[in-house]
């Protein structure tokens, strides 16, 4: 259980791989039940992961970063429904557009297992958002490798599924602030 998923929490790693300066954001998480008038679902574990600045994901046996763990944390929700994450802002995995992808299990007893997700999915950003954070940052790939491959497709998918950033001053200074509101249907 951990809020601050930036640094690794395996073999005493203190920071995430990376060659550039990151840009971090902190970002709330709102898991509402679309079947009863959108409440909050209390209690449920909800688990994130993206890939660093290299493109690169942590824990997977056949990559370099095995026995690494940055960028991937859980948490519970609160009475609102919510969970607050701090990240980096992810680049882009084997091409596609930068995404943080997140399961959503029924408990915390439930997640321990990994193969309980009631629901699952990937979060995206604002495209003219990203764009300037490439510009004004050397990250190392820029967006015109992925541009085709925006996910998800259509504008209404691009908005539900659409974290809402707000800039604070310089991205890489300051960092950016947002969240999204998850809504799932359970009876």
């Amino acid at each position: 259980m951990r809020s601050d998923i930036r640094a690794s929490f395996l073999n005493g790693s203190t920071a995430t791989p990376v060659t550039e300066a990151p840009v971090p954001i902190d970002f709330t998480i709102t898991l509402v039940n679309y079947n009863a008038n959108c409440a909050p679902l209390v209690g449920y574990a909800i688990y994130i992961w993206h890939v660093n600045q290299k493109g690169a994901y942590s824990y997977y046996p056949t990559r370099v970063d095995a026995n690494e763990s940055y960028n991937r944390g859980m948490q519970v929700t609160d009475a609102n429904g919510q969970v607050h994450f701090k990240i980096y802002y992810p680049l882009s995995a084997e091409g596609l557009y930068p995404f943080v992808g997140f399961e959503v299990f029924p408990s915390l007893a439930a997640a321990t297992h990994g193969s309980n997700a009631i629901f699952n999915s990937q979060m995206s950003f604002d495209y003219n958002l990203l764009t300037n954070i490439f510009d004004e940052n050397s990250y190392t790939v820029r967006f015109s490798t992925w541009t085709n491959q925006f996910r998800p497709h259509t504008p209404a998918e691009r908005e539900q599924e659409t974290i809402k950033l707000t800039r604070v001053g310089s991205p890489r200074a300051t960092g950016l602030t947002g969240g999204i509101t998850v809504p799932i249907t359970l009876p």
